[in-house]
């Protein structure tokens, strides 16, 4: 078998930690400069080999249970930026489960589906370093180069450092997306709530303005909920909610965006090519919750929604507007004797 080196990351960090690591400035002033960590990956992978010497630096980051996807890479492109790599079978892959940094002296003895794809490419070793914070692994930062059995425990904790310096920016980054999408999740109903809808149509309004591209906004009510809450209790008015939220993202798929904007009131923000379009969307909304009956104390429960829709216009000096015009709209549908659809 090719020869390996494995090493314990916590144990290789502890027997070198009166080493120095040194990062060029340069290095650091892109870092602060950073804005998401796609960036913090795309900049270390490029300055990697000014730390330590290679021909190729990649960071893999799990796709799925079953493959991990290159993030980020620099220099020989034996194997390319979102290439996925099957996590059985893979040097990387092994690296990632085992969670300890290995070296191959010899790629090109190793059958694994990553080294060989270095050694067609003229690498002849390879480390990979766990991405390792708290006990949860993230990925794998590997190197190559081509000279073969390149690499001494020397480079291995450098390497291991810099992975888990990467793992921790990963962690509070994956933590900061873990708050983000709590404080714009709606609690009950799993949809985007209120909070959300504001910024994404805030955000669609200037690209309206700056490029010209529409879009429809449209406002469901749930007809009588207060009626449903007082003769059936407000555990069948919270099922109530969750199944019609379900219905409407169902109904609509990924192409329109769906939240809770407060009580029994839903917004969607709607990209279609024509008020035809718009109309046979939100009827098909109006008519599948219109349809459903939710069982509650063995009881079966239906309930209607009546639906105002608008366009967003040039004269609209904000989004505001155009959800005051979509709020009308609703109030038109509700004066029509609800459970239908009203365009303004």
């Amino acid at each position: 078998m090719h020869q390996e080196r494995v090493f314990e990351p916590d144990c290789l960090l502890k027997s070198h930690s009166n080493n120095k690591v040194c990062f060029p400035i340069a290095f650091i002033s892109l870092l602060t400069q950073a804005t998401d960590l796609q960036q913090v990956l795309d900049i270390a992978a490029e300055w990697v080999d000014t730390i330590i010497p290679c021909d190729r630096v990649s960071v893999a980051i799990p796709e799925n249970t079953h493959q991990l996807k290159v993030f980020a890479f620099h220099g020989n492109k034996a194997i390319p930026l979102d290439m996925l790599i099957p996590i059985e079978n893979s040097f990387v892959g092994r690296v990632f489960q085992t969670q300890k940094l290995t070296i191959c002296d010899h790629v090109q003895q190793s059958l694994e589906i990553d080294c060989t794809l270095l050694s067609s490419h003229g690498l002849s070793c390879c480390m990979d370093a766990p991405l390792i914070n708290n006990g949860i692994c993230y990925g794998t930062l590997n190197i190559a180069h081509k000279e073969g059995a390149f690499y001494n425990e020397q480079h291995a904790a450098l390497l291991q450092s810099i992975a888990s310096w990467l793992a921790l920016n990963i962690a509070l980054h994956t933590q900061a997306q873990r708050m983000e999408q709590l404080a714009s999740i709606d609690d009950l109903t799993r949809v985007p709530n209120r909070r959300k809808f504001m910024n994404t149509i805030e955000n669609k309004f200037k690209n309206y303005k700056a490029t010209g591209k529409g879009f429809y906004v449209a406002i469901l009510d749930l007809d009588n909920f207060k009626l449903l809450n007082d003769n059936h209790g407000h555990d069948a008015g919270d099922l109530m909610l969750v199944k019609s939220a379900d219905v409407a993202k169902f109904v609509i798929g990924k192409q329109d965006f769906l939240a809770r904007i407060g009580g029994e009131e839903f917004a969607f923000i709607i990209e279609r090519d024509s008020w035809a379009e718009v109309v046979e969307a939100m009827e098909a909304v109006r008519y599948s919750i219109a349809s459903l009956k939710v069982e509650h104390n063995n009881q079966p429960i239906g309930i209607t929604t009546s639906i105002g829709v608008t366009h967003v216009r040039p004269q609209d000096a904000t989004f505001g507007e155009t959800i005051v015009r979509a709020d009308q709209a609703l109030y038109v549908a509700k004066e029509r004797g609800r459970n239908c659809v009203e365009l303004l």
